[in-house]
């Protein structure tokens, strides 16, 4: 089966798959909001990657061992081979895994991408808690305001804080990875794995846009 067939299929049953998506995943640990919001705005955040990750399911994993479908188990019940994964997350993280992952060839490490409790239970290997800590920097001297680090875990998802400095003359336009770098992050933008580092700090810098008068 080629993979733009694959494709096809998903978009087909697109609004049947994804209650299955939803269902077995999980709010970010920090959201307050809604929480149909909340999987409205990752979805159409990530839609390219749910559709790619999605027509790898179904191209890889679309087969029958007696009456049982894996692909439907992987879906339906993620946990099923003794794990546990937000489904969400894992189909966003093989379609933004690269052309040369989602290869027949290396259909283990797309499978296995990013998912430490699949990697632990289908090849048993030892998943490890990565924690991080996100920093915010106001990235100009005038600047007023203040903002606490936020703490993350490698393999769940965040809602960036709200951003709390004001810099008079100036808009918030949202958030770099470097002083002078271009806009990576919005404002309370929804993030995961923003580091495979443990203990490690992410520096984000406020990027600000005069105003016209």
């Amino acid at each position: 089966m080629s993979f733009d067939t694959s494709f096809e299929r998903v978009q087909k049953d697109i609004e049947n798959i994804i209650p299955k998506l939803v269902k077995n995943s999980k709010v970010a640990a920090n959201h307050n909001g809604d929480e149909n919001t909340y999987f409205a705005d990752k979805i159409k955040q990530n839609k390219e990657k749910i559709l790619i990750g999605l027509a790898y399911l179904d191209r890889m994993y679309n087969f029958n061992i007696g009456n049982t479908n894996i692909k439907d188990i992987i879906l339906d019940t993620p946990g099923y081979f003794g794990g546990t994964v937000d489904l969400l997350d894992w189909i966003i993280s093989i379609g933004g895994s690269g052309g040369d992952t989602l290869k027949i060839s290396n259909n283990k490490d797309a499978y296995i991408n990013d998912t430490d409790d699949f990697k632990e239970s289908i090849y048993n290997e030892k998943a490890q808690v990565k924690k991080y800590t996100v920093s915010f920097d106001k990235n100009a001297t005038n600047a007023v305001g203040t903002m606490e680090n936020q703490k993350m875990v490698y393999d769940q998802s965040y809602q960036l804080n709200k951003n709390e400095f004001t810099l008079d003359g100036y808009e918030f336009k949202g958030w770099a990875t470097s002083p002078n770098g271009q806009v990576v992050y919005k404002d309370e933008e929804i993030v995961t794995k923003l580091t495979d580092k443990s203990n490690h700090i992410i520096d984000l810098y406020s990027i600000w846009e005069k105003k016209l008068i």
